[in-house]
């Protein structure tokens, strides 16, 4: 699982392509809204501006993945440190459970 961030331009996007593994791409807004993307290879996801985001690998092989963004973007870390995620990633009897 990476650390996850908002980015420092809040109004700036990402897009992510998964190339190898499994996993899913969490996001949030400050307000608390949660919503998740499965994360598989060959699918793309969108992350909209204003959104925390972080990946989570729910497979046992590596989860790689590339990344776009403007450069200028920027990450703020720190508030997701204090923050945290709303939504909590588990694996039960062999399926990945989000509560």
């Amino acid at each position: 699982m990476t650390k996850g961030h908002y980015h420092t331009v809040l109004e700036t996007a990402e897009i992510y392509l998964c190339l190898k593994g499994r996993g899913l791409m969490m996001m949030k807004l400050p307000d608390g809204s949660c919503r998740w993307e499965d994360f598989t290879p060959g699918r793309l996801v969108y992350v909209p501006p204003y959104w925390a985001h972080r990946s989570i690998n729910t497979d046992t092989e590596p989860l790689t993945s590339l990344c776009i963004y403007p450069g200028e973007a920027g990450h703020n870390y720190g508030d997701i440190r204090t923050e945290g995620f709303p939504k909590r990633v588990f694996r039960r009897n062999g399926q990945v459970v989000v509560q």
